[in-house]
């Protein structure tokens, strides 16, 4: 029976952690990607960058996905509003 030591755990839960990151920057780097898309698509045809109603529904989507998740609604609002911030700024 292989079993971890506390020490081997937590090393293996960092490396668990570092490997989601990596997931989590690479999708955000997606997400970012497609914002510029979207900024070349609004460009060409003339659409404001900011978008306050889509964003209120995406946001509003998120919190209440926050909720059934028991993650903070602050904390899932500070991190759509940098992502929104970094979009915007790309689509600029």
């Amino acid at each position: 029976m292989d079993t971890l030591s506390p020490t081997d755990e937590l090393q293996s839960l960092r490396a668990e952690i570092d490997a989601i990151d990596n997931e989590l920057w690479q999708l955000i780097a997606r997400r970012m990607d497609v914002s510029r898309h979207i900024g070349e698509y609004k460009r060409q045809n003339g659409i404001r960058p900011l978008q306050p109603a889509r964003y209120e529904q995406i946001l509003t989507r998120r919190l209440q996905w926050a909720q059934t998740q028991g993650i903070s609604a602050e904390t899932v609002r500070a991190i759509m509003e940098a992502i929104h911030t970094e979009s915007v700024r790309i689509q600029l």
